[in-house]
């Protein structure tokens, strides 16, 4: 991600969806200022925590705020970037939530989301869900607002937005559990090359859980 982001230094940087600050430390390690909201004030506590221990004065730089991706509390072009990771599924307004986007980015400012992939095994996974009625389970462990993007339909959207894709990345071709679940070495080497194979013959659309879309604001 920070590569897709250009290395960024000296960046006033927007994360929607901050968390725990996973994503922030790395930005804020290249002396970048990052605003980093959520909606879950615990979770912003505890990102700041570990922001404090792992980065010392360069913490300073990070500042979190309460808030809603559909109505962001910033100025008009406030920032240089954003980033939003594995969040926009979880609006029930996605729309608006790129509306915002567009608007608190500055003019060929850089944005990178990732989506969740109407065309990818997760999407599947959820049907299964659906269709024997598991809504238990379903809420559980997606909300009941989990939201699945059509690339082709956002890509769309983004410019009506005068948002301009320059980059699309799949993200996950065999399901991330399957990782998680490997403690052999030897499997796990053979789990990568095989995504990495997957990722190389088939289109970054299909079978993806998720799909990274780089994107400039122009006026």
């Amino acid at each position: 991600m920070i590569d897709l982001l250009g290395n960024p230094e000296q960046k006033l940087i927007l994360d929607i969806g901050t968390g725990t600050g996973r994503i922030a430390r790395h930005l804020l390690k290249s002396k970048n200022n990052v605003v980093g909201i959520d909606i879950c004030s615990n979770r912003l506590k505890l990102a700041l925590k570990k922001a404090n221990a792992d980065l010392g004065l360069e913490a300073d730089n990070y500042h979190l705020v309460v808030a809603d991706g559909h109505f962001l509390p910033f100025k008009t072009e406030a920032f240089d970037q954003i980033v939003s990771i594995r969040t926009l599924k979880y609006f029930k307004n996605p729309s608006l939530g790129f509306l915002e986007i567009a608007r608190v980015l500055k003019k060929d400012g850089v944005c990178l989301v990732e989506l969740s992939n109407c065309f990818g095994y997760e999407s599947f996974w959820l049907f299964l869900l659906r269709l024997f009625r598991k809504k238990k389970y379903y809420a559980r462990n997606m909300g009941f607002n989990y939201q699945l993007f059509n690339v082709f339909k956002v890509e769309r959207s983004l410019m009506n937005l005068n948002l301009i894709i320059v980059s699309k990345k799949a993200w996950h071709k065999i399901p991330t559990l399957l990782f998680i679940g490997c403690s052999h070495i030897t499997l796990l080497k053979i789990l990568l090359y095989a995504e990495s194979l997957l990722q190389r013959i088939l289109p970054s659309y299909l079978f993806s859980r998720g799909i990274l879309i780089k994107f400039i604001r122009k006026q």
